[in-house]
C-alpha cells in the first residue's frame, strides 16, 4: 500500500513543445489588432465603463478641494470585496489620465489572457499553438458590458487552473506560495470567478493521479481556504445574503426590489449562448468573424487527427490527465444552464461564464497537436486583425454619437450633482445600451455627484453620505419617464436627457417648470440646469 501511494505521488515530468518564435509573432500581432480599437477612439461602447471610470475618479479625488465631491460619497472598502481592478486603476490614475489608466488595465486583459491560455496548455500538456484562439476570445460580451472586474479576474483565473496542475505534476514550495496567492487575487477582481475557480480546482484535482486520496492532492486543494474564509467574512458582512425585508431596506433594495433568483426560461438560455459570447452589433459582424475562428477550429482538430504526427498521446494514465480541461468545460457548460441569470443587483450571472467555457472548448480541441502551425496562426491572425478593424469601425461612429454629450458635461461648473435621465440609451451603431451611465461622465469630468450611480449597490466601495440623494424610481435607469421633479428633480442642479427627437421638454419639467433652463442641444443630448443651483 505504501509502495502503491508513492507511485501515485511521482512527480509527472510535463511534456514541452519546442520553442517557435512563428507563435509568439503571431500571438503578438493578432493581440495588437484586438487591442488597437480601445486605443483608436476617446470612448468606448462599454456600458458600465462611465460607472467605473467615476468610482475611480471619487477615490482618487474624493478630499481633493474643487472637486466638491465630499459632500456626497464615502468610503465603505468593507462591502466590497472586489477592490483589486479600482486599486490598481487609482494607482495608475497618479500618473496618466482616469480613462488612460482603465484602457491600460483592459489592455493588460487583453494581452494577459492568451498568455495564460498558453500557460494553461502547457501545464496540460497540449498544444499552445492554440493560444491564438483565446485573442478574438478576450473581445467578448462580458467586456462590452463593462464587467471589467470580472474579465480581468478571468487570466488569473486560468493562471490559477494551470499552477493547480503544475503543483499535482511536481510539487514544491514556490508553487505552494504561488497558490495560495492567485485564489487571493481572483478574490479581490471578483467573487464569482472565485467560486468557478474554486469548483474547477476540485475538478483537477479529482481527476489527476495524485488526486484526493494522495497528501499531495490534499495539499494541494488546501490552498483555496485563505481565499473561501475571505469570501466567507466578505458574504456574511455583505446584504447579498439579506432577507427579502432586510434587502427591502436597502437604497439597492428600493430600485431592484425583489430578491429572488430569476432564470431565463429553457428556450432562452440555449438561444442566448451565442449572444453571450459576442453580439455587439445590429449586423451580427462580430458574430460572424467568430463563426470563422470556430470553423478554423474544427478545420484544426480534423487536420490534426487526419495526419498522425498530430495525435494525442495515447498512454491510459496521461489521457486521463489529460481530462481536467473537458470536465471543466463540461462543468462550466452545467453552471450556465443552471445558475440564476439575476439574483438581487446581480445580472447576467449565468452568461457570464460562457467567455470562460468558450476557452476550455479551445483547450479542449488543443488536445489534438497539429503538426503545421501556420494552418491555425495565419487565419487565427487574420480573424483577429479583422475583428479588431471591425471594432475600431464602429466604435469610431459611436463616437459621433458619444461627444456631444460629454461637450455638454464638460460645460458644467465643477461640484454639482446631476442625473442622467435617458429615454434612449441605445445606440444605432451597439445592440447594447452604452449610454445608460452616461450622466457619470460628469464626475469624471467636473466632479460633484451624478445618479444613476452603482454607489446605491453593495459592489461600490464608495456610498452615499447619508441621508443621501432621494430614492429614484424603481428601476429608473430602465423607464425614466417615472421621474418627476416634485418628487425626485428638486434635488439636483443639471439634467442630462437623450431622447428620440428634437422636442424633449415634454412632461418631463411639468410639475417644475420654472426652475429649469430652456436646456442645450446637441443631436439627441440635452442638458438642463436648474436656474438657481441648490447649495451643498
Amino acid at each position: 500500500m505504501e509502495h502503491t501511494e508513492a507511485a501515485r505521488e511521482t512527480p509527472i515530468a510535463p511534456v514541452r513543445s519546442p520553442p517557435n518564435r512563428s507563435l509568439w509573432i503571431a500571438l503578438a500581432v493578432a493581440t495588437l489588432g484586438c487591442l488597437w480599437p480601445l486605443w483608436a477612439v476617446d470612448m468606448l461602447p462599454i456600458v458600465d465603463l462611465p460607472q467605473h471610470l467615476a468610482t475611480v475618479r471619487i477615490l482618487r479625488d474624493l478630499h481633493t478641494p474643487g472637486w466638491g465631491m465630499d459632500a456626497y460619497y464615502q468610503l465603505d472598502l468593507a462591502r466590497t470585496q472586489y477592490l483589486g481592478w479600482y486599486a490598481l486603476a487609482v494607482l495608475l490614475s497618479h500618473v496618466m489620465a482616469i480613462e488612460t489608466a482603465a484602457k491600460v488595465l483592459l489592455s493588460a486583459y487583453v494581452f494577459a489572457l492568451p498568455l495564460a491560455v498558453f500557460v494553461y496548455l502547457r501545464a496540460h500538456r497540449r498544444d499552445p499553438t492554440w493560444a491564438i484562439f483565446a485573442v478574438p476570445l478576450a473581445l467578448n460580451d462580458s467586456l462590452w458590458m463593462g464587467f471589467c472586474n470580472y474579465v480581468t479576474a478571468i487570466p488569473v483565473l486560468f493562471l490559477w487552473l494551470a499552477a493547480t496542475q503544475a503543483a499535482l505534476d511536481a510539487p514544491s514550495r514556490r508553487r505552494w506560495v504561488l497558490l495560495a496567492f492567485l485564489p487571493i487575487a481572483v478574490y479581490f477582481l471578483h467573487a464569482q470567478a472565485l467560486l468557478h475557480g474554486v469548483l474547477l480546482v476540485f475538478l483537477t484535482v479529482l481527476v489527476h493521479p495524485n488526486g484526493l486520496r494522495t497528501r499531495i492532492g490534499l495539499r494541494t486543494l488546501a490552498h483555496v481556504v485563505p481565499a473561501l474564509l475571505l469570501f466567507a467574512g466578505w458574504a456574511l458582512g455583505s446584504t447579498i445574503l439579506a432577507s427579502q425585508s432586510g434587502w427591502a431596506a436597502t437604497r439597492a433594495g428600493h430600485n431592484e426590489p425583489s430578491s429572488a433568483l430569476l432564470y431565463w426560461p429553457w428556450p432562452v438560455r440555449f438561444s442566448r449562448l451565442p449572444d453571450s459570447l459576442t453580439d455587439l452589433y445590429h449586423d451580427h459582424m462580430d458574430q460572424q468573424i467568430f463563426a470563422g475562428l470556430l470553423l478554423l477550429a474544427v478545420g484544426g482538430v480534423l487536420y490534426g487527427v487526419l495526419d498522425e504526427r498530430g495525435r494525442s498521446l495515447p498512454a491510459p494514465a496521461i489521457q486521463r490527465r489529460f481530462a481536467a480541461p473537458e470536465w471543466a468545460a463540461l462543468l462550466t457548460l452545467v453552471l450556465y444552464f443552471a445558475a440564476p441569470t439575476r439574483y438581487k443587483w446581480i445580472y447576467a450571472i449565468n452568461a457570464r461564464v460562457v467567455p470562460i467555457l468558450a476557452v476550455l472548448l479551445v483547450a479542449m480541441c488543443a488536445r489534438v497537436w497539429v503538426p503545421r502551425r501556420g494552418m491555425l496562426l495565419i487565419p487565427g491572425v487574420v480573424l483577429a486583425v479583422a475583428l479588431g478593424l471591425l471594432h475600431a469601425d464602429r466604435f469610431a461612429l459611436f463616437n459621433l454619437e458619444a461627444k456631444p454629450a460629454r461637450a455638454l458635461l464638460q460645460t458644467l461648473p465643477q461640484g454639482q450633482r446631476g442625473v442622467g435621465i435617458l429615454f434612449n440609451p441605445t445606440s444605432v451603431v451597439t445592440s447594447n445600451a452604452p449610454f445608460l451611465h452616461f450622466a457619470q461622465y460628469g464626475v469624471v469630468d467636473r466632479g460633484g455627484m451624478a445618479d444613476f450611480s452603482f454607489a446605491n449597490y453593495p459592489q461600490s466601495p464608495v456610498v452615499f453620505t447619508p441621508p443621501g440623494p432621494p430614492n429614484l424610481p424603481v428601476r429608473f435607469e430602465k423607464h425614466p419617464e417615472r421621474f418627476t421633479m416634485r418628487d425626485h428633480g428638486w434635488w439636483y442642479d443639471w439634467y442630462l436627457v437623450r431622447d428620440y427627437g428634437p422636442e424633449v421638454r415634454m412632461p418631463l419639467f411639468l410639475d417644475g417648470p420654472d426652475q429649469v433652463d430652456g436646456g442645450e442641444r446637441r443631436g439627441l443630448w440635452q442638458l438642463f440646469r436648474r436656474k438657481t443651483p441648490r447649495t451643498q
